[in-house]
């Protein structure tokens, strides 16, 4: 008897201790409650987090100006954010020499929008001069009515890193929409910006009408991770990746999949290419070409590249408006496939290939 009351005190005891949440709080900012999350935003200062008590919703989306903020769940338990209408809009001073962030993590963000708060940058989310983090979340970013925008806009001086996160973007498909977007607008002769895919993540993209990624000037890392992307594109142009003056780099078991995209330019078009021997590459049955390389190329040993099934070449070697010069290096004891394309290889004038391995058979 006596044993039982003194775990039944000891219980009482850590129960007074957990924080008692009234019903309609769903943030809160080190103790003060707040029962929207637009007033736990509106609140928070440079620096903080805001802690998810419950799942939200709101039409009017997320306005961030001028602050780092990091919205995360509390306990195990991924609490659930869905905005309709409206996306998201960060924006810090011209420039970002702060590194101002938006960081979403141990949550789940559902986007259905069809513009941001801003109503500018033709995209339903709009990132200015801040870095968007997504880490150990689950992000859904939807079309939500028929609207010529993209998914997310990546503008002036703005990174995008997903860390242990699971990403699908969809249905941007109006004249000219990407799922993911940026460009020199206003960011003239500046270093290239930088997306991330790393710590175990996935990136899905699909059924956008430009690019499931038209990104530039912008350097792509995939790092033990995955980027998916697949019937993006129209018959007029686009494909699966554009990113045009940038780098992609894979390492450690990285995979970039390109594959069934719509597109009549490419699956992938890389200014430079990077593969450690541990990465895969899969670039096929597009409706343009597999991959334009329009730099310098290193492919590891144990590397494996598969370009097969495209309408145009499986690989081209791109040279071009005297600032692309592909230089192609294909080294013994890479697992290298072009079949079955409109043409194996295309090396354009002045390009270079070296190829000392691989398939290349049964293209037109």
């Amino acid at each position: 008897m006596k044993k039982t009351l003194a775990i039944m005190l000891a219980l009482i005891m850590v129960l007074a201790m957990v924080p008692a949440f009234a019903e309609g709080d769903v943030a809160q900012i080190d103790g003060a409650k707040y029962t929207t999350l637009d007033e736990a935003i509106t609140a928070a200062k440079d620096g903080e987090t805001i802690e998810l008590l419950a799942d939200c919703a709101t039409s009017s989306g997320i306005t961030v100006n001028d602050k780092s903020m990091t919205i995360k769940s509390t306990g195990e338990t991924k609490k659930k954010i869905t905005l309709n209408d409206l996306g998201i809009y960060a924006s810090s001073k011209e420039g970002n020499p702060e590194k101002k962030y938006l960081k979403f993590e141990n949550c789940v963000l559902e986007i259905k929008a069809d513009k941001n708060p801003s109503n500018g940058g033709g995209t339903a989310n709009l990132i200015s001069n801040y870095n968007l983090v997504f880490t150990n979340a689950n992000i859904s970013i939807v079309k939500n009515k028929e609207a010529g925008i993209s998914g997310i806009y990546l503008y002036q001086e703005s990174n995008l890193y997903v860390e242990g996160s699971e990403v699908t973007i969809s249905g941007f498909n109006e004249k000219r929409a990407s799922g993911i977007y940026a460009d020199t607008s206003e960011y003239e002769d500046k270093p290239n910006r930088k997306i991330e895919v790393k710590k175990e993540s996935k990136l899905k993209i699909s059924d956008c009408d430009w690019h499931g990624m038209t990104i530039n000037p912008i350097d792509v890392l995939v790092d033990n991770s995955t980027i998916d992307i697949t019937d993006c594109g129209n018959q007029s142009y686009g494909g699966g990746i554009g990113c045009y003056y940038g780098k992609m780099t894979l390492t450690r078991n990285a995979t970039v999949k390109t594959n069934n995209n719509r597109g009549s330019a490419w699956g992938i078009f890389v200014k430079e290419l990077e593969m450690d021997g541990t990465s895969t590459l899969s670039s096929c049955d597009n409706k343009g070409d597999g991959i334009d390389i329009g730099g310098p190329s290193k492919i590891e040993k144990g590397a494996k590249l598969t370009l097969n099934g495209n309408m145009d070449a499986g690989l081209c070697v791109y040279t071009g408006s005297n600032y692309w010069h592909g230089n192609v290096n294909i080294p013994d004891g890479v697992t290298f496939s072009s079949q079955n394309n409109g043409r194996g290889i295309y090396v354009r004038v002045g390009g270079i290939l070296n190829m000392e391995t691989g398939t290349v058979m049964y293209n037109s």
